[in-house]
């Protein structure tokens, strides 16, 4: 089973009468059977319902940096963590201060936090920019690390 939902021109999963295309995996399971039970748990509930609101409240009217603060702050998140590329860094700081102007506590983690050389996770030179010297490498595991101690209840990825 493999999913392909970027390639399907028809998204008949958005309409009520729907016809699948042969090589969809929806039609092969009850996946509603399987799935709803789990929107009935408290958190999931919670955060369903909150995401139906903002998305009836100001989706194509708002810009997502918006839809996503209110998101987090009508689900009653405090504190929301950002994962962002170094390369974005200056970006990065502006998501930042929108939801810390918004009253959110804000972690944030560059992606080469908790660094360490390429060469020492074996990453050969022609994957590297330098034959020599440190280079670092980028670090996601350390981001969920850092973002989950740093009290996160809700990460974004700010990347383009």
């Amino acid at each position: 089973m493999f999913s392909i939902c970027a390639w399907c021109e028809e998204k008949p999963c958005s309409k009520e009468n729907k016809e699948y295309p042969e090589w969809c995996i929806i039609p092969d399971r009850n996946w509603f059977g399987e799935i709803a039970p789990k929107y009935e748990e408290e958190e999931n509930s919670l955060i369903f319902k909150t995401a139906a609101h903002i998305e009836t409240t100001g989706y194509k009217k708002w810009p997502r940096l918006k839809e996503i603060a209110e998101f987090a702050i009508e689900a009653g998140f405090e504190t929301i963590g950002i994962a962002f590329c170094i390369g974005l860094k200056k970006e990065a700081k502006i998501v930042a201060d929108y939801y810390k102007e918004k009253g959110l506590k804000v972690a944030s983690a560059v992606c080469c936090c908790g660094s360490f050389d390429k060469q020492e996770l074996g990453i050969p030179a022609k994957d590297r920019f330098s034959n020599t010297g440190f280079e670092s490498a980028c670090n996601p595991i350390a981001q969920a690390k850092f973002l989950e101690e740093s009290g996160s209840e809700f990460n974004i990825v700010c990347w383009a």
